[in-house]
Parts: structure tokens; C-alpha cells; sequence
């Protein structure tokens, strides 16, 4: 398993949104054929607001949002 972190910015230099996900794998055979495996993703999606407070978190599993907390 891999982990991915997508982060995006509000223009004020504060965190605005940050996605953390346990991603499967690909393997490439060729320049045109891979197989990929688990692509069904774990973890946690958290949005602040511009001032910097934490306005929500949701959980995933399996691709599946399971909680959310605001």
C-alpha cells in the first residue's frame, strides 16, 4: 500500500484542504499495460476554514465515507 497526501492552499497561505489516502498499486508491464491493485481508498479527507480552524473531517473505507465531523 501507498500513501497519498493532495493538499490544496487558500491564497493566504493557509492549509485549505488536505486528503490522506492508503492507495493500491500498479504494476507496469509495459508502456501500455499495467494492472493495478486495491484501488479502493482508505482515510481521511480534513477541510479548514481561511482563518485556520478545522471546519470538517471525514474517514473513508473502502472507498466509503463511514464518519464525518464538523
Amino acid at each position: 500500500m501507498k500513501t497519498r497526501v493532495d493538499t490544496e492552499w487558500f491564497k493566504n497561505g493557509k492549509i485549505k484542504s488536505e486528503y490522506n489516502y492508503k492507495v493500491g498499486f500498479s504494476i507496469p508491464f509495459n508502456p501500455f499495460f499495467k494492472i493495478t491493485f486495491n484501488v479502493k481508498e482508505d482515510g481521511i479527507e480534513t477541510h479548514w476554514y481561511e482563518n485556520g480552524q478545522k471546519k470538517e473531517e471525514t474517514t473513508f473505507k473502502c472507498g466509503k465515507e463511514i464518519s464525518s465531523k464538523e
